[in-house]
């Protein structure tokens, strides 16, 4: 029945030679032998732009790539990922079956199969169905993820193979739990949906000892005999569980190993990423809106206020058809009394605790009231009493918070997979009630209506509304020709992907594709993408350094991003369109901009894509540097390194010695990021403000402008007035409103919205754009979300600035809460003209939103002075350029490692790798050893301790002289990659052991 209901689903959504794909995907069926690399040899991932430690779990993507390639010999490409998932929604109901006919209460003896299962299925249908076709489920599965996926189908089986191990212990059952965790390891792509599983996992762990205690008795009496027995159906409770905990985590080891060993390294960089800065807030506010209790109880997620864009820009709910039918009168109902069955089955579970002496209380219906509860608290984050608890952890722990930040997406599963077994329960606790028992006619009526009304439900489904119709797109030939052609080109070429006119990874393409992005899945080279942004920072410093330069239409500059951050490869999409403005993208420009540079040749075109080739410098991302410059201070953040302008490749360092570095001490004049991440200070007085930098602040260096001296000021022009605001978000069915608060020095806005969008922008004239601005914003955070500020290039059409304004406390010198944020505006293209400032009050839910602003001023600012005022060159570029040589032979035959032999010896040499700067990468002498002690650097080899920064992003290592050699042998590793090969080996392991024991034949355990 499980599966015709199935079939109908896959017949009335799956659309004939479309691709299932958009927002995020895993689409190895792109390139199985790159995805398989990733996944084996993931721990670094060479793919992923500049490099970076994995901060997803790619190697728990293995049983998933392998599946799909074998599910490949029999079904078309564009197939692979609708059958997937339509196989785990099947999966997930088959796997509440055999849980519920496993550990039904009640059962009648007489009427079981083997292991307990039950003769007649109804209410076990009724609770499989309900799994299946639930609001969680729909709105986890309308856009679909495979680790989401695959955790939906995974809860039922790890819960009833771990319970069939816990209550008959034996190789088979313990073999059975070993399987299904290893096949629910693609869940663990996204490794927080760790945090669910293993409160699914120790919860019925400790509900079965407590089982065991209760119905035995003390496992061993005081003054009693101890009687040790081996094999599995000998172990106590205690170690039944130890056992299960260990066999666990040698099945997750070779994923979880890498991933907390490089998790203290990941996390701040993760939180801090642009692209979570800007939306971390508005995210767990969207998820805070549906987290009260009536949303909670009936199972409606942040997807149903879901906004996108259409073909035609215009904003439409994601979920407007499941929208039109849920909100009808008799689906509010329905889904009411649904929750009102969950709500019995509580009850029932309480009653039978409350009277075990009169009633059969099986151990096990607490375990899902516990995981009801757990996940319900952790859902109902707008609800009193537990709102504050959860504000309080997010304020005080960060990395709860950034991970904490989808709540639903986390443990909703947990919840629809609690609440379908609590439905059963409080069926069954109605039909005791009215005696249905023992009229079976009236039983199975009501079966039938029951199932009937989970179907009616959930009809959008079977209406064609399983998936997003925007997820289901017929991708272009172009795309396909594109994987093949670059399939032949060097895998070891970096590849820049433009456009890049946004810092939002979200893409949208006019075939229909809209999401995340899933070039990368089918190109065996590393792709520059801003997916990848948020994992690392040297992938954002090269978006903010290529957009200021094709902004700016500096071909100069584009071409040191490319040659800095080692471009080998260029593809121009011209497929991408923007819901803005399509003249953001600046295709046209680009395309311009690329012709001109000398050392970039177009090689390849398939209508609206084409392929450049840059001139290599470095050997599968290795090259030998001769005599680097020195460059003081190292950045954090930039959109323009003037040092590599001036000097080149360079080292970066930390610590100033004027006598033999190169001091910039602007090198950062970047301000598209948080107000506290800026490398220089701002004061002000009533005449000037001053600029002066971070580093070496006793100094005189310093840059005062005139306040005097403005460009624009909305004082002056009056644009900040109550009729300027209007509602934006059109979708909404909020307010907004606004007042002028009258201060001692001038009149300003005040802007409030509830559950509504606030929208205000105004032009600032003919402001020309080969100049540079400082932009001072006057404004007051009073409640809510922050104020959004973005400034617009007029001609370009493209955001050069978008931030969140600060949210200032009150300070012993501003009592009043009032703030200046300073930004600054580099020059751009010489023939540009104009900017527009737009705010956004943003208010999300029931939560009011309230921003002031009093003033907006653009001062003109001496930008090229600035970079090099208190400049000192110490090193004559022209005569001592450094030298390169590219003659090293390199074998590179993993992510994860290289072999380099260098030929000639110089003195000053620098080993640099093109691979993101990490305190893992551990270079190695290993000249003159061969055979396996080579494949043991860590161990036979000399480490190069001196490891450097090289261009402020990637490693170096400098390289001592060493006589009487003709050449040296090194080997770089990123060491943590071994963690998952012991992973592996710990897996193996297992497998042998689980398989080879012996069954033990004690029937008393």
């Amino acid at each position: 029945m499980l599966t015709f209901v199935e079939l109908v689903i896959m017949a009335t959504n799956y659309k004939p030679g479309t691709y299932l794909m958009g927002w995020d995907n895993v689409m190895p069926e792109f390139n199985f032998r790159q995805a398989l690399v990733t996944n084996v040899f993931g721990v670094w991932q060479e793919h992923r732009g500049v490099g970076l430690p994995d901060g997803m779990g790619h190697a728990a993507n293995l049983v998933h790539t392998v599946f799909l390639w074998i599910l490949s010999l029999a079904l078309p490409q564009h197939m692979l990922r609708y059958t997937f998932h339509f196989l785990m929604h099947l999966m997930g109901m088959a796997g509440m079956y055999y849980l519920l006919s496993y550990v039904m209460p009640d059962l009648d003896p007489a009427s079981k199969k083997n292991n307990g299962f039950r003769a007649k299925p109804g209410m076990t249908i009724i609770g499989a169905l309900f799994y299946g076709l639930n609001l969680v489920t729909i709105q986890m599965f309308y856009t679909p993820l495979e680790a989401f996926s695959v955790h939906y189908a995974a809860l039922p089986w790890l819960a009833y193979s771990l319970i069939r191990y816990l209550q008959q212990p034996s190789r088979t059952t313990l073999l059975l739990f070993v399987i299904v965790s290893i096949l629910s390891t693609p869940q663990y792509f996204i490794p927080t949906l760790l945090l669910p599983t293993v409160v699914l996992l120790g919860t019925i762990s400790i509900t079965c000892v407590w089982q065991r205690v209760t119905q035995d008795g003390e496992p061993h009496s005081p003054g009693s005999p101890r009687r040790w027995r081996w094999g599995w159906r000998a172990a106590g409770p205690a170690s039944k569980i130890l056992i299960a905990i260990c066999s666990y985590l040698c099945v997750n080891a070779f994923w979880l190993l890498p991933y907390v060993y490089n998790l203290p390294y990941n996390a701040p960089i993760i939180q801090n990423a642009k692209i979570n800065e800007m939306s971390s807030g508005e995210v767990y506010e969207r998820n805070r809106a549906f987290g009260d209790l009536y949303h909670v109880l009936t199972s409606q997620g942040f997807m149903l206020d879901f906004e996108d864009v259409d073909t035609t820009g215009a904003p439409i709910y994601v979920m407007q058809s499941w929208r039109t039918h849920l909100w009808q009168p008799t689906l509010v109902i329905l889904t009411a009394l649904f929750s009102v069955l969950v709500i019995a089955g509580i009850i029932r579970i309480l009653l039978s605790f409350l009277h075990q002496e009169s009633h059969a209380f099986n151990p096990m219906e607490l375990s899902i009231l516990v995981l009801w509860s757990i996940s319900f608290i952790l859902l109902a984050n707008n609800t009193p009493a537990l709102s504050d608890g959860m504000q309080y952890l997010r304020t005080h722990i960060p990395l709860f918070a950034e991970s904490y930040r989808f709540p639903f997406t986390k443990f909703s599963l947990l919840y629809g997979f609690a609440s379908s077994m609590l439905l059963v329960w409080g069926l069954k606790l109605i039909a005791g009630t009215v005696s249905l028992q023992s009229r079976p006619g009236l039983k199975r009526g009501g079966v039938v209506a029951i199932a009937g009304a989970i179907i009616f439900q959930a009809l959008p489904i079977f209406q064609g509304h399983f998936f997003y119709d925007a997820l289901r797109v017929s991708l272009p030939k172009d795309y396909i020709a594109l994987f093949n052609f670059m399939n032949k080109q060097d895998h070891k070429g970096r590849t820049a992907y433009l456009p890049a006119s946004s810092y939002w990874s979200w893409k949208h393409y006019n075939f229909g594709y809209v999401g995340s992005g899933f070039l990368w899945y089918g190109l065996s080279q590393a792709l520059m993408d801003r997916a990848f942004d948020p994992w690392s920072n040297g992938n954002e410093n090269y978006f903010w350094e290529l957009s200021r330069a094709l902004y700016a239409k500096d071909s100069k500059g584009i071409s040191n991003v490319f040659q800095k951050y080692d471009i080998r490869y260029i593809i121009l999409d011209g497929n991408l369109w923007a819901p803005s403005h399509d003249r953001s993208l600046y295709i046209d420009e680009t395309r311009e901009l690329l012709a001109a540079l000398p050392d970039v040749k177009r090689i390849g075109q398939s209508n609206n894509i084409q392929v450049y080739e840059r001139t290599p410098r470095a050997t599968a991302f290795v090259q030998i540097a001769v005599s680097l410059p020195t460059v003081f201070p190292a950045y954090t953040w930039t959109d323009n390194d003037v040092a590599y302008r001036d000097l080149g490749d360079y080292q970066s360092s930390t610590n100033y010695k004027p006598s033999t570095m190169n001091y910039y001490p602007f090198r950062s004049l970047f301000t598209k990021r948080a107000s506290n991440e800026r490398e220089f200070t701002i004061d002000e007085n009533s005449n000037e403000i001053t600029i002066r930098p971070n580093t070496l602040q006793d100094s005189n260096i310093r840059v005062a402008i005139d306040k005097k001296s403005v460009a624009f000021s909305t004082d002056d022009s009056q644009l900040l007035n109550p009729q300027a605001l209007k509602p934006c978000g059109v979708l909404k069915q909020g307010t907004v409103a606004t007042q002028t608060l009258q201060t001692t020095d001038s009149e300003t806005l005040r802007m409030s919205a509830t559950n509504q969008r606030g929208c205000l922008n105004f032009a600032t004239g003919a402001l020309t754009h080969r100049d540079g601005y400082l932009v001072a914003v006057e404004s007051r955070h009073v409640k809510g979300g922050p104020l959004m500020m973005s400034i617009i290039n007029d001609t370009a059409k493209h955001v050069e600035l978008e931030t969140l304004l600060e949210k200032t406390e009150n300070t012993k010198e501003k009592t009043d809460g009032w703030q200046i944020d300073y930004f600054v505006l580099p020059p751009l293209a010489s023939d540009g003209l104009g900017y527009t400032v737009y705010f956004t009050n943003d208010g999300i839910g029931d939560t009011e939103t309230i921003n002031d602003v009093a003033d907006v001023t653009f001062y003109p600012l001496p930008y090229e002075k600035l970079i090099y005022t208190g400049h000192t060159l110490r090193d004559n570029t022209k005569d001592n350029t450094p030298q390169k040589q590219l003659d090293a032979i390199v074998t590179h035959p993993n992510p994860s490692l290289y072999h380099v032999t260098i030929p000639s010896l110089y003195p000053n040499q620098t080993l640099v790798l093109s691979q993101a700067y990490n305190a893992n990468w551990k270079a190695y002498d290993v000249t003159g050893l061969s055979g396996i002690t080579q494949l043991f650097p860590y161990v036979f080899g000399s480490e190069l301790t001196d490891h450097v920064y090289i261009n402020n992003w990637e490693n170096g290592w400098r390289l001592q002289p060493r006589t009487n050699l003709n050449q040296r042998d090194i080997v770089i590793i990123f060491w943590p990659q071994v963690l998952e090969y012991v992973g592996l080996v710990i897996l193996i392991v297992l497998l042998i052991i689980v398989i080879s024991t012996r069954e033990a034949s004690d029937q008393s355990s």
